[in-house]
């Protein structure tokens, strides 16, 4: 260990063999795990000044010991001075050889003495990569934050059906992702990976050699590990009920539910009575889980009872069927402790969206309510001529539903006509993924997800906001047949309004909600919240120094995010993994998400302002400062005062160091070499792909502001808005199904319509998600929704990673303002004029989403600093 003056000299650095001492004191939690603290003197020379850098070497251990160790801060005191805490969170390795760490006071690059920028730029280069050979497979102990394109997500070695193209590049744009450099598959740029699931899944537990590489510092520690692995066993463990009634119980139809009552069954508590066998309808829950285990359990000497069964026994025989994280979670709960295991076991909860309001899950006003307070609330727009021009929609459709004015009239007016549209990009692939099929030269079940059955559909809703308050659907056009896509636009589809079969408009709201559900998870989702983010991570490790005063205030939303990233790439969007086996697109899921990508995508739309007034969603107050939602939207409402709120923070924090004009001995934002780097990076090789006039212009320290604000925005409260209600709104796959099988009938298929209309529950669950498919959903997204323990939250208050006492008092204003909007979003929840929210007596769901404060677990609410799951 070195000491090193900021004065630079070389006789005053400082070496400090023989540290740390032999003796230790043990401490409490550090960084949620159990730690020592050393304590000891280390002479300095006279006049040795300020330490500005602390050097470590780990060196390898004299006799049974870690080639590792987790440093959390290192605190130098001297007699009569200030103490200097270097806040170093990191693990070092014997391989990194010497390790550089600055105290917590933060200093731009014009600040330091040129010996201090020699070090800052020295640990940069080492994250840059500098002098390593170009394409030397990396390994956790490198330090090294590369660019890569997705050449990862397929196994053509498997079999020809697992090939997946590279995204990245011309033909199929995409933001770059962490470089690992991984073997090349025989002479392809493939890179290669473990072909077992279970290996592959321990990504984000041991990261195997083949797995995508990932810095020590930026690998999950044992308290987020413990935490999601035990949420995704709660999840498996809790769909074994659901699984094995939908696996072994003989289903009149096998391929789909008979009844809503089926759905129902499928969790802890159901809305509607359970009715017996000889009615025909689903037994209840425990009756058919213990008969089915008793049949997996044939031979075996452990008795099953209602109150214990041999789990193990039963996750061996029945776990291949949950999916490839089931067969992972198997294998790892399979050695824990057995005490352990019936801590997991718990069924699914029922979904918010279904709850006790039954009655309200096929309403018109319902359907209105999820766009603007539910799952995926940013893709509706206020409808304009131009659009309306280039749709089937005429006034005789929607007449009736208008309130007594046409649909050019409410143009003019403003403030009623709404749209979502679902057609450019999903028409674009209609014929490709329609006539997927499994290569049959190959017998491998787990390419098994081609031979689904499945119908990609493209379509728009028209929505009227009623004098009630009420936002409804009035017409929703739906596109089945590919063949439309050369078809003028006012021809294409059909066109269905509540005017239409009960039946068929409610068949006709999910179909759309399939739509919905597949432009939300691989579009707001995935590409926004994860894949976007990655670059912008890349570059600001790469050029901005950890002694950055924006490094202090940007690090914290990063946290996680490349592990949850590399985590996601194996086994939520790879060949054959739930993107793939579970949504109707299969395997051109990732390839919608490029188009999306290309075709929408724009950086200056990830500011939350531009994204509002884009869409025709908000306008400015009478005193033209503010925005304010033009209908009653919760999500723009809660979501603008947090954005204000966050702006305001960051350009309070970015004004202690910065000045447009250079003044009071502060730096102009146009003079600091390593945040131009970084923004340069990011434009020209995190997101090379994208025009150039996707990006806005950095110039002073407003333009700073708001591009960090944006980037912070998306990670936390965009991602928290469109991820931690996956399983309130998704996991009843009546609402939101994420598989359509067959196409919605037209109006002059009158045989079609009549088999709905006389056999509605039944017909109707044919064109959604299958049983087993629906029990994956509902696993995978309890999972994706759930809090870690050691969440970090927007209200916390006391950030050790920032010293300034002013930007300590700016960060805690901030802090308290989240706190005071968590309790502010529960009054509006209250208000009886709402309709768009949980208002008393209503049946209506609060929209708790970007509630900021939250316990562990899938609670619905609270925003994390970074995109952590």
């Amino acid at each position: 260990m070195q000491l090193v003056s900021t004065e630079g000299a070389e006789s005053a650095v400082v070496h400090t063999q023989g540290w740390p001492p032999s003796v230790a004191t043990q401490v409490g939690n550090v960084s949620e795990m159990q730690g020592v603290q050393w304590t000891g003197s280390i002479p300095v020379p006279t006049g040795f000044g300020t330490p500005g850098a602390l050097l470590i070497t780990k060196t390898e251990p004299t006799k049974v010991g870690h080639l590792t160790l987790y440093i959390s801060t290192v605190t130098a005191s001297q007699e009569g001075g200030k103490d200097i805490t270097f806040h170093c969170h990191s693990t070092i390795a014997v391989e990194q050889k010497e390790r550089i760490f600055f105290p917590g006071t933060p200093q731009l690059p014009s600040q330091g003495t040129p010996d201090m920028l020699k070090l800052r730029q020295a640990e940069l280069a080492i994250l840059r990569g500098d002098g390593t050979p170009e394409g030397k497979m990396l390994v956790d102990t490198d330090r090294i934050y590369k660019y890569d394109t997705y050449r990862d997500l397929g196994q053509p070695w498997r079999n020809p059906s697992a090939e997946r193209p590279t995204l990245g590049g011309a033909g199929l744009p995409f933001p770059r992702r962490l470089a690992s450099y991984r073997p090349k598959w025989e002479k392809t740029d493939f890179e290669s990976k473990v072909e077992d699931p279970n290996a592959l899944l321990k990504v984000f537990v041991e990261l195997p050699e083949n797995c995508p590489y990932l810095p020590l510092d930026e690998q999950w520690n044992n308290t987020k590990e413990r935490g999601f692995l035990g949420s995704a066993a709660g999840a498996i463990l809790g769909g074994v009920k659901a699984l094995v009634e939908s696996r072994l119980r003989d289903f009149p139809n096998p391929k789909g539910f008979i009844s809503l009552h089926a759905v129902d069954s499928m969790y802890q508590y159901s809305p509607l009575p359970q009715e017996t066998k000889e009615d025909g309808n689903p037994l209840k829950f425990d009756d058919y889980f213990i008969a089915s285990l008793r049949r997996s359990l044939q031979g075996q000497k452990d008795q099953v009872t209602t109150g214990s069964f041999n789990l193990r026994t039963a996750l061996a025989r029945i776990g291949d069927d949950i999916g490839t994280v089931g067969r992972f979670i198997r294998s790892r709960v399979l050695s824990w402790p057995s005490s352990s295991l019936v801590d997991l076991i718990t069924t699914f909860p029922i979904p918010a969206v279904r709850g006790n309001r039954s009655l309200e899950s096929f309403t018109d006003a319902e359907f209105g309510r999820q766009l603007v307070a539910g799952q995926h609330p940013c893709t509706i727009q206020a409808m304009t001529a131009q659009w309306l021009e280039g749709t089937p929609f005429t006034d005789a459709q929607v007449e009736d539903f208008l309130e007594g004015k046409s649909l050019s009239e409410h143009v003019q007016q403003g403030g009623r006509m709404f749209c979502v549209d679902y057609v450019a990009g999903f028409l674009d692939y209609m014929e490709e993924i329609d006539s997927q099929e499994m290569d049959t030269r190959f017998d491998n079940k787990r390419d098994a997800f081609l031979e689904k059955q499945r119908k990609l559909h493209a379509g728009r809703a028209l929505l009227f906001y009623t004098n009630e308050g009420y936002l409804k659907p009035v017409a929703i056009q739906l596109i089945s047949d590919p063949k439309d896509q050369k078809k003028d636009p006012k021809e294409q589809g059909e066109v269905y309004t509540p005017n239409d079969a009960t039946e068929l408009w409610t068949l006709a709201k999910a179909v759309f909600g399939n739509l919905d559900f597949l432009y939300h998870q691989v579009g707001s989702h995935y590409l926004v919240g994860h894949a976007c983010q990655e670059p912008f991570i890349i570059a600001f490790m790469r050029h901005v120094s950890a002694l950055h005063p924006v490094y202090k205030l940007m690090r914290p939303h990063f946290r996680n995010t490349l592990h949850v990233n590399a985590f996601g790439r194996v086994i939520l969007t790879a060949a054959g993994t739930p993107i793939e086996a579970l949504l109707t697109p299969g395997m051109y899921g990732m390839r919608l998400c490029s188009y999306i990508y290309k075709n929408v995508y724009s950086f200056k739309l990830a500011n939350f302002e531009s994204d509002l007034i884009n869409r025709g969603m908000a306008a400015r107050d009478a005193e033209g400062q503010r925005l304010k939602p033009v209908i009653d939207y919760p999500f723009a409402e809660d979501g603008l005062d947090i954005w204000y709120a966050m702006r305001d923070w960051f350009d309070a924090y970015l004004r202690l160091y910065y000045d447009d004009n250079g003044n009071g001995g502060k730096v102009a934002v146009m003079e600091d070499t390593e945040i131009l780097a970084f923004w340069e990076e990011v434009k020209t090789k995190g997101h090379p792909d994208l025009a150039a006039d996707a990006w806005p212009e950095l110039k002073d320290i407003a333009s700073l502001r708001d591009i960090l604000t944006s980037i912070a925005f998306n990670g936390s409260v965009h991602h928290s808005a469109v991820n931690f209600g996956n399983y309130d709104y998704s996991a009843w796959c009546p609402n939101r199904p994420s598989m359509i099988r067959k196409a919605i009938p037209r109006k002059d298929e009158a045989d079609k319509i009549t088999r709905l209309k006389a056999n509605f529950e039944e017909e109707f669950l044919s064109y959604l998600t299958e049983p087993q498919d629906a029990i994956q959903i509902a696993a995978t997204f309890r999972i994706l929704s759930t809090h870690a323990e050691n969440e970090e939250y927007l209200t916390e208050t006391e950030p050790e990673w920032i010293e300034d006492l002013s930007a300590r008092t700016a960060l805690k204003n901030f802090a308290q303002v989240m706190t005071d909007l968590d309790g502010k979003i529960d009054e509006r929840n209250m208000n009886p004029k709402s309709k768009m929210r949980g208002n008393p007596g209503s049946k209506g769901a609060p929209y708790n989403l970007l509630r900021p404060k939250s316990t562990a677990g899938p609670t619905g609410r609270g925003i994390p600093y970074s995109t952590t799951i």
